[in-house]
């Protein structure tokens, strides 16, 4: 009993600086926000008003090319009776690091402007600019109602067994196809050419990383072939040592410009 009541008082110590902590961060975050779109046009201002997860998500899939878009999977729970959940710190872990936060602030403070504001723009997040940027094949929904304190208890409810059955087969039989397709399309461009081909372009970005000077050599060979009067090949000869490679690497990367 001794041993439970100081614990409960280690607890109440360090809820005091770590809801002061919160309160003043929170403080700062408005100020930053205010400033921000006050200055900035809004997609500038938007970097200082999103979450961290937002911008993960926006950096890695959102702005990425298609071709890394179509790499992703979205595992999408919808917890169907969320908004009927009283406040509580189980209920904050399931809204994201930054709404977290603003829950924790607003249960203190009664900001519940804040929490609708955050609510809104993980509606946003989800329902419009993730499911505009993934095909419907990317797409996997999973529908689970609240349960006891914790919200998703697998030891003791049959439906949240069954989704977190469903939920990693869905992943594992994602993850084998993608690696599955990956590895059959490098095994498609790595035959015996493409492979020599790959071979003297590594050689040649070698040879021109550590190439100087020449400009001479490299003026006389670029007149040649600029020369529309010749169709003779050009050579280019001389002893062992001489620099004959990293000429030509240099030359070869150069025509590009």
């Amino acid at each position: 009993m001794a041993g439970s009541r100081r614990f409960h008082m280690y607890s109440q110590a360090r809820s005091i600086p770590y809801f002061q902590w919160w309160k003043e961060s929170e403080l700062m975050q408005d100020a930053l926000e205010s400033a921000a779109t006050r200055v900035f046009d809004p997609e500038t201002a938007r970097k200082y008003i999103i979450s961290v997860t937002e911008t993960e998500v926006d950096e890695g899939l959102l702005k990425a090319e298609d071709s890394i878009a179509r790499q992703a999977i979205w595992l999408r729970r919808n917890i169907e009776d969320i908004d009927c959940q009283e406040s509580s710190y189980a209920l904050s872990r399931f809204t994201g690091e930054r709404m977290r936060k603003i829950i924790y602030i607003a249960e203190c403070l009664g900001a519940q402007e804040k929490v609708e504001k955050a609510h809104r723009m993980l509606r946003e997040l989800k329902e419009h600019r993730l499911e505009r940027r993934l095909n419907p094949d990317q797409f996997f929904h999973y529908n689970v109602h609240w349960v006891g304190r914790e919200g998703i208890e697998p030891e003791t409810s049959e439906e949240h067994r069954k989704y977190m059955a469903r939920l990693c087969k869905d992943f594992t039989d994602n993850m084998i196809s993608m690696v599955t397709q990956a590895i059959r399309k490098r095994k498609l461009l790595h035959d015996r050419l493409t492979e020599e081909c790959l071979q003297h372009i590594r050689l040649c970005q070698a040879k021109c990383a550590e190439f100087h000077g020449r400009t001479e050599t490299l003026e006389r060979i670029k007149s040649y072939l600029l020369d529309t009067s010749t169709t003779a090949p050009l050579v280019v000869h001389g002893i062992s040592g001489t620099g004959k490679t990293s000429i030509l690497a240099m030359s070869a990367n150069l025509c590009k410009t």
